[in-house]
């Protein structure tokens, strides 16, 4: 009973997270490419203040659950539940992975723009749509994992 709660929470945190990945398929990451980079440097500061730590808690908030599930599933590891939630929990640890290697350490650049020595500000903005997508990628995965797991 309780199993159910904890999965049904974590879907609904992943449904948020993925959502941002799902909102820069839809044509975000388009037209962030085709931004300059002082307003691209501005959008992030901007983003930035306002989500980043609502979304880093979010992030550990669906790996608790995602542990928790696994945990308490653990006896059958063959079944699907246990296999979703692993796959969805990786794919959330992927996410996070990229976002502290990459995704991170350029936000961090752009909102020191334009003081950062930095030679190539549109190839790191680039870089930044890139990684977005690929998270983007992670996310949905989990959340489709999920789906399933509840769907069957």
């Amino acid at each position: 009973m309780y199993t159910e709660k904890i999965r049904f929470l974590q879907l609904l945190v992943v449904i948020i997270i993925a959502s941002q990945g799902i909102f820069y398929f839809i044509g975000c990451a388009e037209a962030m490419k085709h931004l300059t980079v002082p307003v691209f440097a501005d959008y992030r500061k901007a983003l930035d203040s306002f989500i980043a730590g609502r979304l880093k808690v979010l992030y550990y908030i669906a790996l608790a659950l995602g542990v928790t599930v696994l945990i308490l599933s653990r006896q059958q590891m063959s079944g699907l539940v246990f296999l979703c939630t692993l796959v969805a929990t990786l794919c959330i640890v992927m996410d996070v992975l990229i976002a502290l290697k990459g995704s991170i350490p350029i936000n961090n650049q752009f909102n020191q723009y334009p003081a950062a020595n930095v030679a190539d500000w549109r190839g790191l903005q680039l870089s930044w749509v890139k990684l977005i997508l690929i998270r983007g990628i992670f996310s949905s995965t989990a959340l489709i994992t999920l789906l399933v797991s509840w769907l069957w």
